[in-house]
């Protein structure tokens, strides 16, 4: 097993590490560069009334006013207030599979384990990171709805969307009383989007709220480590034996038209550890697996046919 672990490892980092990896660092020192501050989840025209701000700025003078950042905040009066920055990145291969790594420097002043209104000042407001094809933007559902929602699958406060995913919240510690430096990062769950035509895609950063009061928010660093994600690699025996969709969110369909049956199947993650096993029966074709509790990143799948051969596949979650 130690040995297999150590070859799917070696055959997965060839497929995978070798390729194109692009890192894109803002300080904002010089401005805000490029990135983009609005809010959603409130009512239409109600912007006075909710305190809402973004701007380019020194940083907190708790911490440093000679660095700048990004400055968000709002009044939270209603059951959720969501905060966001975005950016359009470019200059990525077209229509390509990539792993991003958000990795963020925020000034809070939030204390954990406080009480607050609606629910706690801390954990009560979770951060999230995403990206996708479409400019994320605040919408009206229609004309006859007087309040803004995203146009992006985010979730709802804890809860993490299909286009973004949740990395942690704003509180600092216990005994908080002035802005502090915190760090968040989705390094152990890859955020995967795939490019469009023109090898570009936003990247979006939030503060989804339950806490019915004000939130700043001082976006000091944003760095995101983009890492292209390939799923050609594929056995000799490969035969007429296809994945689809992948990448894949939540089902995964293998299908099999080889003249081969398949015996068994096993997944492993990028560390070689397996996380899904099974037998099949000899007359299916069509194999769907449950992959919705899968973590982001890339997996091995090993399917054991009846000529003695393994096909080895990849795929994306």
């Amino acid at each position: 097993m130690k040995e297999f672990a150590r070859l799917v490892m070696f055959l997965t980092l060839i497929s995978v590490l070798p390729l194109t990896a692009q890192t894109f660092k803002f300080d904002f020192k010089e401005g805000a560069e490029g990135w983009i501050g609005d809010f959603s989840d409130y009512p239409v025209g109600d912007e006075e009334f909710f305190e809402l701000s973004f701007s380019h700025g020194p940083l907190s003078a708790d911490i440093d006013d000679s660095q700048g950042s990004l400055i968000v905040s709002g009044n939270n009066h209603s059951d959720d207030l969501f905060m966001f920055v975005k950016r359009k990145i470019t200059g990525l291969q077209p229509d390509a599979d990539y792993s991003i790594i958000f990795n963020l420097e925020i000034a809070s002043n939030v204390p954990t384990n406080a009480v607050g209104v609606g629910g706690p000042p801390g954990e009560g407001v979770i951060l999230k990171v995403g990206a996708t094809q479409t400019e994320p933007q605040k919408v009206q559902v229609d004309a006859s709805t007087d309040y803004y929602v995203m146009n992006i699958r985010k979730g709802q406060q804890a809860q993490p969307g299909m286009d973004m995913d949740t990395v942690g919240h704003v509180g600092v510690s216990d005994t908080t009383t002035v802005f502090t430096l915190i760090q968040r990062s989705n390094r152990q769950k890859p955020f995967t989007v795939r490019t469009d035509a023109m090898g570009e895609v936003w990247v979006i950063v939030g503060s989804d709220s339950g806490f019915e009061a004000t939130t700043t928010l001082y976006y000091n660093r944003i760095n995101l480590e983009f890492k292209r994600v390939t799923t050609d690699v594929e056995a000799p025996s490969a035969g007429a034996i296809s994945l689809y969709p992948n990448p894949v969110r939540d089902r995964l369909i293998v299908n099999n038209q080889s003249l081969e049956q398949i015996i068994s199947l096993s997944v492993c993650d990028v560390n070689g550890r397996q996380v899904l096993r099974q037998k099949v029966e000899r007359e299916q074709k069509v194999l769907s697996l449950d992959v919705a509790n899968f973590s982001a990143g890339v997996y091995c799948i090993r399917l054991l046919l009846t000529n003695g051969l393994v096909n080895t596949r990849y795929f994306v979650r």
